[in-house]
Order: C-alpha cells, then structure tokens, then sequence
C-alpha cells in the first residue's frame, strides 16, 4: 500500500472509532431510554467523544508492519 493510502487509512480508523462508539451509545438510549446497567458495556454510558481528529494527531508509520520488498507475484 502506498505511504499515502497507509496515512489516510489511519485517518479513517482514527475517525472511525468514536464514531462508532457515539453511535451505539444513541442507539442504546434511544431503544432502552436509560443509561446501560450492563457491567460489560460500560463505556456506553460516557460522555461523547469527538468525531475529529485532534490537531496534534500524527501518523505513527511503526504501527504498520514491515513492507515486503518484492510483491507477491
């Protein structure tokens, strides 16, 4: 993958995450209507998070795995 697909990858991870998080937490309210009692779920019942990445958020290229140097055909 190339260095600015890998980049922009981590991006949509990054935005992905709490978005996903803010998203089940609506759901669960909206059909339940109180605050989750579950001791498995809790983090359902914090406070939102952000959906935009902070502004001091940098790419961390040894997250990713060494590339191969010749490709698999």
């Amino acid at each position: 993958m190339r260095l600015h697909n890998r980049r922009q990858a981590a991006c949509n991870e990054g935005i992905a995450a709490p978005k996903f998080r803010n998203h089940m937490c609506d759901k669960l309210f909206i059909f339940k209507g109180i605050p989750s009692t579950s001791p498995l779920c809790t983090w359902v019942n914090e406070p939102r998070e952000p959906e935009a990445l902070p502004a001091d958020w940098v790419y961390d290229e040894s997250s990713v795995g060494a590339r191969p140097d010749n490709p698999p055909f």
